[in-house]
């Protein structure tokens, strides 16, 4: 006798363990023939605490993988022809080197390439265009002081370079880049500037005699303001001058020469490279111009198309990044990625083929093939595969209006979400404030939705997807105007009618953790808060971080009486005596761009006055969680302060 068909079990919810299978994909590199992607895949180890991290090969036709190394590998980078990989990686003494690998020789070893003294690591390099020959930036051998030198400990700071580089690493710090010459096989290196300032980035010109590269004064945030971009014949010749100081390269830009030997680099417009958005400039006849105006977006990288005609470039674009083309001439054309918000990224092989790391809201990132940018993204890859067979939430885009502005944000529902019930609603705000939340893969956004949260990532002014007059419209407003956008935003999640209204909690990192801090000190009807990575007090930020400096673009020196309103109106530790909201702090103690001692500024205002506080120091170095166990700490901790607070979610 037939019996009914059991209904379907229904796939597990995603859990903490699961996010700590993530496997990140980043540096893809396609081959110049587009028939292989370089690429590094990097897997938590969690019994270790660390990533661990190998250089993979795919056929862009099978999806076949080959693995080439392991390590602490970084810019896998193709010969011209395609015949060699290179990549950075640290040798016996932990110091980086170029390595690199035949691809003609089947089965060879990967061999060392430089031998840089210990201390002294390869930062970046690049391939002569005859395949001869590798350039690099390595500072110099460090010399062993002698007599009183051996007793030094005294530094000198510089503009934006709290405590000093020295001091907080532990270490001598960053001295000045050289740039040297190496052929493939190995041998005595060649220096071919001796005081060039502190070089960033390096490329080829098209006949290979000569490198072209940019450099600052020094390494403080604020010296990007003054760099400039030179020239240096590969027999050290002679040194020309290309882009005049205040060249306005970003600082975290790369630069590249066209087929037809065109330069181009990314820039910003503005008098700071944080704050402004990047642009594409290029460099014809000694004039710089920049062609991406008409695309008014923050670049996030580019590469030259094959011909030499134009430049692929990545940037935010409201609620997704994506790629477009865009002409010498200005002409703008987008990329059809489908339902795919690229991740990281792209690479653009001689034959015109694409590839790129992507996601979508509910598939975790995989590698992406483009055979033309006329053709579909097609996945390559399926590391991620075994976190499809989990229950996620629906995610969608919400809109609103705020301060003569058009708003965007995600809302993450829970799994098992019913119309009709209300929900705890958890506001989690974006750093920056230069990002923008995307409709990508975010794992901890699911995981807050698979305990019964509701979880809205707003976008307010400075966010980086709405081009330059958003982006900028926090200068002289650095916290108010988007403590109002995001107030509306919540308003708009609200009107929905799904928000438990008594039971609406904020997180947020970086300026997230500012944007927190100044929340709780203007709004009472939070159940609970969770700023990390923060600061209250712009004055002190000014003066005592290593990133500080950029915020005299938004509000002038607090030290010049005309700004000094200004600081006291936009800081949230003005405000935090009007606080009551039950708030967990987390903080890193070697945190350069956010000092701790912000962090023991609003715990102490919060504390003295009686508030529900605790402060959560992580004894680690850097912005932010940066390996497996703090960053499971981070999402464990902020989960349990709100369900302590709000109360547990029901699902």
């Amino acid at each position: 006798m037939a019996t009914a068909a059991q209904p379907a079990a229904k796939a597990p919810l995603v859990s903490l363990e699961d996010l700590g299978t993530r496997v990140r994909l980043s540096q893809p590199s396609l081959s110049p023939d587009g028939k292989q992607v370089a690429l590094i895949v990097s897997r938590p180890d969690p019994v270790a605490n660390q990533v661990a991290s190998t250089l993979v090969l795919i056929d862009t036709q099978s999806g076949v993988e080959r693995t080439i190394a392991g390590g602490k590998i970084s810019s896998p980078t193709w010969s011209p022809s395609g015949k060699a990989l290179a990549w950075l990686a640290p040798d016996a003494d932990k110091t980086r080197q170029i390595m690199m690998t035949s691809l003609v020789r089947a089965g060879e070893a990967p061999s060392q390439i430089t031998h840089a003294a210990k201390g002294a690591g390869i930062r970046a390099f690049a391939w002569s265009p005859d395949d001869q020959s590798l350039a690099y930036l390595a500072e110099d051998e460090p010399v062993p002081p002698v007599g009183d030198a051996r007793f030094d400990r005294t530094f000198e700071v510089s503009d934006s370079d709290y405590l000093g580089t020295t001091y907080l690493a532990r270490t001598r710090g960053d001295g000045p880049a050289r740039l040297w010459l190496i052929p493939i096989e190995g041998g005595t290196a060649r220096l071919l500037t001796a005081n060039a300032g502190y070089i960033q980035d390096l490329a080829w010109t098209v006949d290979g005699k000569a490198l072209v590269f940019n450099s600052n004064p020094g390494t403080s945030g604020v010296s990007a303001r003054f760099g400039s971009v030179r020239s240096v014949t590969i027999d050290g010749a002679v040194e020309s001058l290309i882009v005049a100081k205040d060249a306005h390269v970003s600082s975290e830009s790369r630069i590249g020469i066209s087929s037809q030997g065109v330069l181009a680099y990314q820039h910003y417009r503005g008098q700071d490279p944080w704050l402004y958005g990047n642009t594409v400039a290029v460099v014809i006849d000694g004039q710089v111009r920049d062609i991406t105006g008409a695309l008014d977006r923050d670049v996030t990288g580019f590469d030259w198309a094959p011909q030499g005609d134009a430049v692929l470039l990545s940037a935010r674009d409201h609620l997704r990044t994506g790629l477009w083309t865009v002409s010498l001439s200005g002409a703008v054309r987008r990329l059809d990625l489908g339902a795919v918000t690229l991740e990281s990224g792209a690479s653009m092989a001689h034959s015109g083929s694409v590839a790129f790391v992507g996601s979508e809201p509910q598939l975790a990132p995989e590698l992406y093939f483009m055979s033309s940018v006329n053709s579909k993204a097609v996945r390559l890859t399926h590391f991620n595969d075994p976190l499809l067979h989990r229950r996620y939430g629906r995610v969608k885009s919400v809109a609103w209006t705020s301060g003569g502005f058009d708003h965007d944000g995600i809302l993450v529902y829970p799994p098992d979400f019913r119309a009709g019930q209300r929900y705890p609603l958890l506001v989690n705000i974006h750093g920056g404030p230069h990002y923008s939340s995307q409709l990508s893969f975010d794992g901890d956004s699911q995981y807050y939705a698979a305990q019964g949260w509701l979880v809205f990532q707003p976008n307010y002014r400075g966010s980086d997807g709405q081009g330059d007059r958003y982006q900028t419209a926090v200068i002289g407003d650095a916290t108010e105007g988007p403590g109002r956008d995001i107030m509306a935003g919540i308003d708009a999640v609200k009107a929905e009618g799904s928000v438990d209204a008594a039971r609406v909690a904020l997180t947020g990192w970086s300026y997230g953790g500012v944007m927190t801090s100044w929340l709780i000190g203007h709004h009472h009807d939070w159940c609970a808060a969770v700023p990390g990575a923060l600061v209250v007090d712009f004055a002190g930020y000014y003066d005592q971080s290593n990133t500080g400096i950029w915020i005299d673009s938004l509000l002038g020196s607090p030290h010049l009486p005309q700004n000094a309103r200004y600081y006291r109106e936009q800081s949230p530790a003005t405000y935090l005596d009007q606080a009551t909201t039950p708030t967990l702090i987390m903080q890193n103690v070697g945190d350069d761009n956010a000092p701790i001692a912000q962090a023991y500024a609003l715990y102490h205002a919060l504390k003295d006055r009686g508030i529900k506080t605790r402060f959560v120091v992580f004894g680690i170095d850097g912005h932010g969680p940066g390996d497996p166990y703090h960053e499971r700490q981070a999402v464990v901790r902020t989960l349990a302060w709100i369900n302590e607070n709000c109360g547990p979610a029901v699902h």
